[in-house]
């Protein structure tokens, strides 16, 4: 086999680009230096990380703080008031439901948030049914927007409206000088929900009234 070496050579002098038996390319055995002043080794520049500069005082144009009565607008159910509110109510209705009931309270005790504390109070009471058919209850918020739910309808044998009246809520004023509790004194919740639970009336559930409460709304209508 032949081959035609299409560069036609001469000896010592090889067209650029060809390559030929015996020709030598230069090969350094170091790399040539580099034209670095400085090989940078560390990669933290102090510039940035100086703190920013010092927030401006501006406490003279700050709003004036709410008050207790506003922050309690905006908190949970007011068990103990709408108990009572309610059992004025059945006092002299007591063939009306736990929504007219509500109806009839004032604005403050009127807010989306009482209908949770009220289910909650019904069901320990043994006064609620999912199944009974949705009533309305016509709510007003803080701001004064007003805003309707329906939920199963409550009403109150002379048994439920006298449990509903006696029930402790917690936020009731004490009658009596507060003692002074030690470990041994508080007992935890499940303990609690364990003991409530053997009468079948609610069953744990009752101590997490608000989380049942929830499951007996039927929608937000308006």
């Amino acid at each position: 086999m032949s081959s035609k070496n299409c560069c036609a050579p001469s000896p010592g002098n090889s067209p650029p680009g060809c390559s030929t038996p015996g020709t030598t390319v230069p090969v350094e055995l170091m790399p040539e230096t580099l034209d670095i002043v400085h090989l940078r080794e560390r990669f933290h520049d102090p510039a940035a990380h100086i703190p920013p500069s010092p927030l401006q005082d501006m406490s003279s144009q700050a709003p004036a703080p709410p008050s207790l009565e506003e922050l309690r607008t905006h908190g949970g159910p007011l068990l103990s008031k709408t108990r009572d509110a309610v059992t004025r109510h059945l006092t002299n209705a007591p063939d009306a439901s736990l929504g007219q009931a509500f109806t009839a309270m004032g604005p403050d005790l009127r807010r989306p948030v009482e209908i949770l504390g009220l289910v909650h109070l019904a069901n320990r009471a043994g006064a609620l049914d999912p199944q009974q058919p949705a009533e309305p209850y016509d709510t007003l918020r803080p701001d004064g927007s007003r805003r309707t739910f329906e939920v199963p309808r409550v009403t109150f044998d002379e048994t439920a409206a006298a449990r509903f009246a006696a029930l402790e809520t917690g936020q009731d004023t004490p009658t009596a000088p507060a003692t002074t509790c030690t470990t041994s004194t508080i007992r935890p919740p499940r303990a609690e929900a364990l003991q409530q639970s053997a009468d079948g009336r609610g069953g744990l559930l009752r101590w997490s009234g608000l989380m049942t409460a929830r499951q007996f709304f039927t929608r937000e209508i308006a």
